[in-house]
């Protein structure tokens, strides 16, 4: 049967030892994993709604095991066990827990789908849900689906001649806050010189304004480069002067050109 998460078992597993809690967890996983039919319905309503309220007790190698779960259902193709393991993930920020490979996959879909939607139309509406999932996917965006994220993530920051979502903002600044000094130094310097969607906005004086707004937010000093354009970019968009963006507008362009 599914369970509400106020139902009277539910609530007993809540107060019972550790040991309960995760052999629930591995019971619920082995469910999704063998189960068919209406065993397999009811075991992913509960899976979806039980784990998360467990997922703040459970120790390291039973965070792994739903990560694992999610990995091998992947590679098997059972789509509603993917979704309902997805669904936990994402309720979780536990995506920390998924195997390298795969959480990369899942980074890099999630950036795309942001991006669809910001290029899409109706941007402004469409993309705080693509943009509220990519946040709540993990604390750490792993390296293979960096550049991807961070296109994403600054397209949404930055918008469009018209403006930003508002409603996304909020979940792209989660990401950026999370961005180290060092990281912030890789993106400017190795990714940002080929990002052509970002040095595109940079040519538009309301993205430019926000991008010295986004950068001036983040604290961050211009990193040392050889390239002329890229350097004189840097330096006028950590300057906290938005006078500046005629500076990012034309050596925007002129990256764009290389």
């Amino acid at each position: 049967t599914t369970l509400s998460s106020d139902a009277p078992e539910v609530l007993q597993l809540l107060s019972s030892p550790y040991f309960f809690k995760k052999t629930c967890v591995s019971i619920l996983l082995n469910i999704l994993k063998s189960a068919k039919g209406a065993a397999l319905e009811n075991g992913s309503r509960n899976t979806a709604s039980i784990v998360p309220l467990v997922w703040p007790e459970l120790k390291g190698p039973e965070k792994w095991q739903v990560g694992q779960a999610y990995s091998e259902l992947f590679n098997d193709g059972k789509s509603a066990a993917i979704k309902t393991l997805h669904s936990v993930l994402v309720a979780t920020s536990g995506f920390d827990y998924v195997p390298e490979s795969l959480r990369s996959n899942s980074f890099t879909k999630a950036a795309h789908a942001v991006l669809t939607a910001h290029q899409g139309m109706n941007n402004f509406y469409n993309e705080p849900k693509p943009m509220r999932e990519l946040a709540a996917m993990g604390s750490s965006i792993p390296g293979p689906a960096f550049a991807s994220v961070m296109t994403a993530v600054l397209a949404v920051k930055l918008g469009n001649r018209y403006g930003v979502s508002w409603d996304a903002q909020q979940y792209a600044d989660q990401i950026l806050n999370t961005m180290t000094s060092d990281r912030w130094a890789y993106y400017l310097t190795q990714q940002l010189p080929q990002d052509s969607v970002i040095l595109s906005k940079l040519t538009n004086s309301e993205c430019a304004e926000r991008w010295i707004n986004t950068l001036g937010d983040s604290e961050i000093e211009a990193p040392s480069t050889n390239s002329k354009p890229l350097g004189a970019l840097l330096a006028a968009s950590v300057s906290g002067d938005t006078k500046k963006t005629p500076v990012i507008m034309k050596n925007a362009t002129s990256l764009l050109r290389q």
